[in-house]
């Protein structure tokens, strides 16, 4: 087997994680911020969870697909992809962290989602250059712009709240998008 079959079967399973990763943080975000909101309906929560189950299942079901169509994308692999994806991860925890903690020295703790998730959305632009997937860079700026819109919302709760469900919603949208433009 050839260094180019490795490297584009590695691209093919990596697609469907970062889809799954989507879904996943996607879920998690939304599942966050209504559990934040002190005025939601009770069929909130159970209906996030099921629609991230759909979601879920949705891509089982188109994944085989998406790696169909990565291993057919002529484009070369990125040299050393897997350490410059490893690097961004890392500075994301690392950038998390730092601002976690600066904001809890600083007695201004209700301020970690919002830092959270400009971080994540930061991440996000290395990442869209690194694999060559422009909603990415859409993903980036919209997660970083709606971070800085639930800042401007006085009340702190219903300002985490707006964020972890524009959070949810950039990055299911995100993988939704994915699913729909798969052509066979």
């Amino acid at each position: 087997m050839s260094s180019l079959d490795i490297s584009a079967r590695k691209r093919a399973n990596g697609a469907v994680i970062g889809l799954f990763v989507c879904l996943g943080f996607g879920t998690l975000w939304l599942v966050m911020a209504l559990g934040f909101w002190p005025a939601r309906p009770s069929w909130c929560l159970p209906g996030a969870l099921a629609a991230g189950a759909l979601l879920t299942l949705w891509t089982l079901l188109r994944a085989p697909l998406l790696r169909r169509l990565a291993l057919a994308d002529p484009r070369p692999v990125r040299a050393h992809t897997g350490a410059l994806f490893a690097l961004v991860v890392v500075l994301e925890v690392v950038a998390i962290n730092a601002a976690v903690n600066v904001l809890i020295a600083f007695h201004h703790a209700e301020l970690q989602t919002f830092a959270i998730a400009a971080v994540v959305g930061l991440h996000f632009l290395p990442l869209a250059w690194l694999f060559r997937v422009r909603i990415y860079y859409w993903a980036g700026v919209l997660m970083v712009a709606w971070t800085g819109a639930c800042l401007t919302i006085q009340d702190r709760v219903n300002g985490a709240v707006a964020l972890g469900l524009g959070m949810g919603a950039i990055l299911w949208g995100v993988a939704i998008l994915v699913l729909v433009r798969l052509k066979r």
